[in-house]
C-alpha cells in the first residue's frame, strides 16, 4: 500500500520525467500501454526503496545458499555457480543493468560472501552519497568511481573479485560503441568488451526482477568469452523485456534522438493514476 500510494503521488508530481519515460516506453515497446507501465514503474522504485530500508546483512546465509534471507524478504538465485567456477580461475565481469532490485541483490550477494566491486558514480547531494556508500560498505561491498576506474579494476581482477557494471545507461562518444537497443541507436559503454578481451576476462550477465513485494530472483547465466558490446546491450534488452516495468525509463537512454509526446487522452490529460 505504501509503494502504490507513493508511486502514485510520485507519478503526479513529476510531469516532466513521467512524460519522458512514457515516450521513451512508446519508442522502445510500442504493443505495452505506456502510461500504465510508467505508473508501474513509479511503484516499483518506491517498492525498491522500502525493501533496501528493510535490509540487514547480519541475517544474510553464507555461500553458497541459492535463497538469501535480508529481513522481511529473501532473494533467489540461479546459476551462481558460473560465478565461483570463473572466480576459481581468475576475475570476473558481472554485466547488470538497473532493472529490478538489483542494489538489494548486490548488497545480498556481497553480504553472503561474493566477492564485489562496484563501479559507480557519486550522487547529489553529498550528504546522500555519504549515506548510499556507507549502506554498501555495510553490506560489504567495494567501490570504484570513475576517475579511480582503469587501475582499480585491473586490481579487483587480479584479486579474483566480481566486478559489476550497469551498461544500460547513456554513454558520452568519446567512451562510447554504436548500438542497436529497442531497435534505435544508443551509445553504450565499450569499455567491458575492450577489457574483457585484452585480459581475457570472462563476462557474467546478471539480472534481477520482482516475482512479488519482498521476493526476488537472480539469474546469473553462463559466462561470454570474446562477446561484444552489441550482444551485451541486446542481453540487456531481453532482461527488460522480461520485465519492463522494473527498468528505469526515467534516465535518458536515446540522447540526440527526438522523442515524440505520448499518447494522451482526448481531453489532452494523461488520464488518472487509477490505482
Amino acid at each position: 500500500w505504501a509503494a502504490q500510494a507513493g508511486g502514485a503521488a510520485w507519478w503526479w508530481a513529476a510531469p516532466g520525467r513521467r512524460r519522458l519515460a512514457e515516450a521513451q516506453l512508446e519508442a522502445a515497446l510500442p504493443e505495452l500501454d505506456a502510461q500504465a507501465t510508467t505508473r508501474a514503474m513509479f511503484e516499483h522504485l518506491v517498492l525498491t526503496g522500502l525493501e533496501l530500508a528493510r535490509f540487514d546483512p547480519a541475517v544474510v546465509q553464507p555461500l553458497p545458499a541459492t535463497s538469501t534471507p535480508w529481513g522481511g524478504g529473501v532473494l533467489h538465485v540461479e546459476g551462481r555457480e558460473h560465478v565461483l567456477e570463473a572466480l576459481a580461475q581468475g576475475g570476473v565481469f558481472l554485466l547488470g543493468a538497473h532493472l529490478g532490485a538489483f542494489e538489494l541483490a548486490l548488497q545480498a550477494e556481497a553480504a553472503a560472501g561474493l566477492p564485489i566491486t562496484v563501479l559507480t558514480k557519486r550522487l547529489r547531494p553529498t550528504w546522500l552519497d555519504d549515506l548510499w556508500r556507507a549502506r554498501r560498505a555495510e553490506a560489504g561491498l567495494r567501490l570504484l568511481d570513475d576517475d579511480q576506474a582503469l587501475d582499480g579494476v585491473r586490481r579487483a581482477l587480479r584479486a579474483r573479485r566480481c566486478v559489476a557494471v550497469a551498461l544500460d545507461q547513456h554513454a558520452n562518444p568519446e567512451h562510447a560503441a554504436p548500438t542497436t537497443f529497442f531497435q534505435r541507436e544508443a551509445a553504450t559503454l565499450r569499455s567491458v568488451e575492450a577489457l574483457s578481451r585484452r585480459w581475457h576476462v570472462p563476462v557474467i550477465p546478471a539480472f534481477t526482477r520482482r516475482i512479488r513485494p519482498g521476493e526476488h530472483l537472480l539469474r546469473y547465466q553462463p559466462p561470454l568469452l570474446g562477446g561484444d558490446t552489441q550482444r551485451f546491450t541486446s542481453l540487456i534488452e531481453d532482461a527488460i523485456r522480461e520485465a519492463p516495468a522494473q527498468w528505469t525509463w526515467l534516465h535518458r537512454r536515446w540522447k540526440g534522438l527526438t522523442l515524440r509526446e505520448p499518447r494522451r487522452s482526448p481531453s489532452g490529460s494523461p488520464g488518472p493514476p487509477g490505482w
